[in-house]
């Protein structure tokens, strides 16, 4: 069902964009929308996407309601706790962000104290967990702006490009989110063991 009203999403909005006429103005702004369209779909397959990602770990997990809107929730204050400290001075929201990284993750894989065990693990990892973070963002942000980029500037250059463009935008974008959330999960599920094993010992 997902699958049949992203398909019906992305040819309604190529059929928009083809509709415009090819340099003007309304067909970059045809093209804008197209690609807001796509990054619509893939915030709605990014559920989907991180349930399968924390099932490679946690096999019996559910995406229920409830756990969306908390994790999105955890979500929003790990980002606004990195943003206070980068308005602050730079070196305290990257501490934040590299200390906190694993937080939601944490909650998904099932930890009773998400916040207290991701302190504690990131503890002795501050710069491994950074290159990985570094390598994360660099994985995801590059291919989604080039995709983004060539796609909006094709389409506002021959409108019925758009047929061809937002599919393929939404493909990339698709396997940049799955590639993302499967190396998050595994990352944030190894050092959480390793965690409990230092705890253990």
């Amino acid at each position: 069902m997902a699958g049949f009203a992203a398909a019906a999403g992305l040819v309604g909005v190529s059929i928009a964009v083809m509709r415009a006429p090819p340099g003007s103005n309304a067909a970059f702004s045809a093209a804008q929308t197209m690609l807001a369209g796509v990054e619509c779909l893939l915030a709605v397959a990014l559920f989907f996407i991180l349930a399968d990602a924390v099932r490679t770990e946690r096999t019996e997990f559910t995406m229920r309601a409830g756990t969306l809107v908390v994790w999105v929730a955890m979500s929003w204050l790990y980002l606004a706790s990195v943003a206070a400290g980068i308005a602050l001075f730079v070196l305290p929201g990257v501490y934040f962000a590299v200390k906190l990284v694993p937080w939601t993750a944490y909650y998904l894989l099932g930890d009773e104290d998400p916040l207290a065990h991701t302190l504690r693990d990131t503890t002795g990892h501050f710069w491994e967990t950074l290159a990985i973070l570094v390598v994360m963002w660099l994985v995801v942000q590059l291919p989604l702006v080039a995709v983004g980029l060539v796609g909006v500037f094709l389409v506002a250059s021959l409108p019925a490009a758009a047929i061809v463009a937002a599919p393929l935008v939404l493909l990339v974008g698709y396997y940049v989110l799955t590639v993302a959330s499967l190396s998050w999960i595994h990352y944030s599920a190894a050092l959480r063991k390793l965690g409990n094993v230092q705890v253990k010992a």
